[in-house]
């Protein structure tokens, strides 16, 4: 695997794979740091598994996940003022004073470049003099740095394990993302997956408050499969090849993050923007002509703009988003829209032999060869699956005033609040329709444990309404129903 990161288009392979065993699946995971050396760039930073993406973990719903998550990492001392210091110097943009006859005035003004920290404070002092006031203005300007980076970036060695799209109860030990797991700590994870789950595409990545961005970021993730019980799926999709593409993005906004928490783990070099699919640059995945392929794509990022994946020269329909299935399916598309931490699984087929391009925007993210069959797979036929009680349709129930509610998520806050532990914006009762309006222009909108339907939205085709999803972007209404789960 090592030599096949150094090139550019080799062959196309999965994560490990891992899989449950008498109804239980239990591994070891731990935090550690690889050195990823490829075709442009070389980057240190902390995995899971010792991988870059970590194993595939393979399950069916009704079983039981184990895993003994230990944190391998040591690398970072604990300097907090230091890390505040180093926040200050790098938050602090510009610093003019201009002197005339009445005074001199101070301008301080700093700007965090990325979507995880766009704040931008300008502070304006004018005095006779200009010493006291431009040192002051420093100080506070610092202060405001230090505080921004205090709330976001924090925490280099302590990390925990999130299951993105999970269905699960969130308290200890389950999907608890307020666990902290320092260095040299260990954790033991027990997630019981409803026997009524949704089979599905989900992932796990590290969810810490102040450490997640440079963690998942920085690549520590892996993809989790809840697998169809046998005879639920149609034959046609049951017998596809079923591949999963884990698909990251890297740029310089991790060094960035890096510096401002002092952190000596991660490092990028030369600094560059790219894609991987499952620790690759642009593999050759191998297709049968006529011969129908299930892809799920799993965008295991954390800023990045949304996952463009098309591959123009063949079919394509969409499946599933966020590990549920659509209810109608097939759904043709020419490309996904999947935001950052979202999922879909798309069906390919290509009708020429040949190389063909798979595009992420404006990027080759992988190619196809493409070779002749004897044999050729049926049309796509319509399917709509049997939905559990939590994800029954919501769009022609009531909701009562009081669980009706707006949800504006801006890069450093929601509805105006940063983040806090014991923080509460909203309420509702097991059983009820919940109706949020949400604005989520600055990053997209996560929720955990209850998956939404969206009930107001521009439909794109890719996007229709009535459609679940646990991760969306931009300014939409939806409902979900919690139940089973408190916290």
């Amino acid at each position: 695997m090592l030599e096949r990161q150094r090139v550019t288009g080799g062959p196309f392979e999965e994560p490990l794979a891992q899989r449950s065993v008498n109804g239980v699946l239990e591994v070891s995971l731990s935090m550690t740091v690889m050195t990823y050396v490829g075709p442009t760039s070389t980057i240190t930073t902390r995995v899971l598994g010792g991988s870059l993406p970590g194993p595939l973990l393979v399950l069916l719903p009704g079983e039981k996940l184990k895993i003994t998550f230990s944190n391998d990492v040591y690398e970072t001392p604990d300097f907090p003022a230091r890390e505040k210091l180093r926040a200050a110097l790098f938050g602090v943009g510009v610093t003019m004073l201009s002197c005339g006859t009445f005074g001199c005035l101070t301008l301080v003004s700093f700007q965090f470049r990325e979507p995880w920290a766009r704040n931008k404070v300008h502070l304006w002092c004018s005095s006779l003099t200009p010493m006291f006031f431009l040192l002051g203005g420093i100080a506070v300007t610092s202060i405001g740095v230090m505080t921004t980076a205090d709330s976001y970036l924090r925490d280099a060695d302590v990390t925990n394990l999130h299951f993105h799209g999970a269905f699960v109860s969130s308290d200890a030990p389950s999907d608890d993302v307020l666990a902290a797991v320092p260095a040299g700590g260990t954790y033991q994870y027990e997630v019981d997956i409803p026997a009524d789950h949704m089979p599905g595409t989900l992932w796990i990545h590290p969810h810490h408050h102040g450490s997640s961005a440079l963690h998942t970021g920085g690549g520590a993730a892996c993809a989790l499969i809840l697998k169809d019980p046998p005879g639920t799926l149609p034959a046609l999709i049951d017998n596809m090849t079923d591949v999963t593409w884990v698909v990251q993005h890297f740029g310089a906004e991790l060094e960035d993050i890096a510096n401002i928490m002092g952190d000596t783990v991660f490092s990028m070099s030369p600094s560059s923007s790219f894609w991987l699919v499952n620790g690759l640059s642009a593999p050759v995945i191998s297709m049968y002509m006529g011969v129908w392929q299930r892809w799920r794509l799993v965008h295991a990022g954390w800023t990045h703009d949304s996952l463009s994946v098309s591959l123009p020269s063949c079919e394509m329909a969409l499946l599933a988003k966020d590990g549920i299935y659509i209810r109608d399916f097939p759904r043709v598309v020419s490309s996904t829209h999947i935001p950052a931490g979202g999922r879909a699984d798309v069906v390919v087929r290509c009708g020429t032999a040949g190389i063909h391009d798979i595009w992420e925007s404006s990027n080759i993210l992988a190619r196809a060869n493409v070779v002749e069959s004897e044999t050729s797979d049926s049309t796509l036929v319509s399917w709509t699956p049997i939905y559990p009680s939590y994800l029954q349709d919501l769009r022609g129930e009531g909701v009562e005033p009081a669980c009706d509610c707006s949800t504006e998520v801006r890069a450093d806050a929601i509805n105006g609040y940063s983040f806090g532990v014991e923080r509460r914006l909203h309420g509702g009762k097991l059983g009820s329709v919940m109706q949020r309006e949400v604005f989520a222009d600055a990053r997209p909108y996560h929720q955990h444990v209850f998956p939404f339907q969206l009930t107001v939205v521009d439909e794109t085709g890719y996007v229709n309404v009535g459609d679940w999803h646990d991760t969306f972007p931009g300014h939409f209404t939806m409902r979900f129903s919690p139940s089973r789960f408190t916290g």
